[in-house]
């Protein structure tokens, strides 16, 4: 059964740390302005420029502004609660299912969540693209609430894929649930 007699060492305290490091991070989300998260911000604004061939402006304390399309990919746009949110369950499943084996796989495991963020995201404000271009295929619809909903059906789509890949990988033998030495 997973969680009896667990012995934590070193590895799993150093994985616990990294999960209260994402956690200080969405406590001080709210202060972060938009030239912090260029780190996330400048990937989706590439992601779309290749989708698209529409070129981007940096506009300072705005964000990546696509002029032929009237978009602008400011800090609400980041996908930093995703981040956060991908790599905790990431880092999770692997503290409490898989056992850390090293130090080593957080990074691995937080540029996994790091890309699946990017590509989320980008495949999001990609699909709103062209959602408004096609005038959302004749449907009257409110932009607030079909950005928000639409947003909330990619990262849950991606978040599944995560899951389920997890879970196969755990079923195939190729996690193991005991506990590595």
């Amino acid at each position: 059964m997973i969680g009896n007699n667990i012995k934590w060492n070193k590895v799993d305290l150093v994985y616990v740390g990294a999960i209260a490091a994402l956690m200080l991070l969405k406590l001080v989300s709210s202060t972060l302005e938009t030239s912090s998260l260029i780190w996330l911000l400048w990937p989706v604004a590439l992601f779309i420029l290749f989708f698209t061939s529409s070129p981007y402006v940096f506009i300072a304390d705005q964000g990546y502004y696509f002029p032929d399309l009237n978009v602008l990919i400011d800090s609400s746009c980041s996908g930093l609660n995703y981040f956060i949110l991908i790599s905790i369950y990431i880092l999770s499943f692997s503290l409490f299912i898989q056992r850390p084996g090293n130090i080593r796989n957080i990074f691995y495991m937080v540029g996994f969540g790091y890309a699946a963020t990017i590509a989320a995201n980008g495949l999001r404000i990609h699909g709103l693209i062209i959602l408004e271009k096609y005038e959302y295929f004749g449907m009257p619809t409110d932009w607030i609430n079909l950005h928000e909903a639409f947003g909330v059906f990619i990262f849950f789509t991606v978040l599944l894929t995560i899951s389920m890949y997890l879970n196969s990988l755990r079923k195939t033998g190729n996690i193991s649930l005991q506990e590595k030495k």
